[in-house]
């Protein structure tokens, strides 16, 4: 894994990804209590994209279903060939009342598509 380690060395060293914008707000209880800032997907890979690119990384995001449980599997691939992949099981359970499933999903998707890049 030596390309791949070089690459990400350099790509740790940019200095645009040191402090990924806060882009989005959320007040879940709707009374100021527990107000916070939060980087949505679109910022993270917004300030990822081109300083991997430089250093000759792409990331995909993949599903799968492994023993019967979703998992999102995230993998950097360099350009040499060699790749690093996680995976992250996905905790699908209906969240909110009103929400249908493919909400749900979804939601649970790109949650765990940011905190996994």
């Amino acid at each position: 894994m030596s390309e791949i380690t070089k690459a990400l060395v350099k790509f740790h060293q940019d200095e645009n990804v040191k402090n990924i914008e806060k882009d989005a707000q959320a007040n879940p209880k709707g009374d100021g209590k527990f107000n916070y800032k939060y980087s949505t997907i679109g910022a993270v890979i917004n300030a990822i994209r081109e300083p991997l690119a430089k250093v000759n990384i792409v990331i995909t995001q993949t599903t799968d279903f492994v023993d019967n449980r979703a998992i999102l599997i995230t993998t950097l691939r360099h350009i040499s060939g060699e790749t690093i992949s996680s995976k992250f099981p996905l905790y699908l359970e209906k969240k909110s009342a009103g929400a249908n499933d493919m909400q749900n999903a979804g939601s649970t998707i790109t949650y765990s598509r940011r905190y996994c890049l």
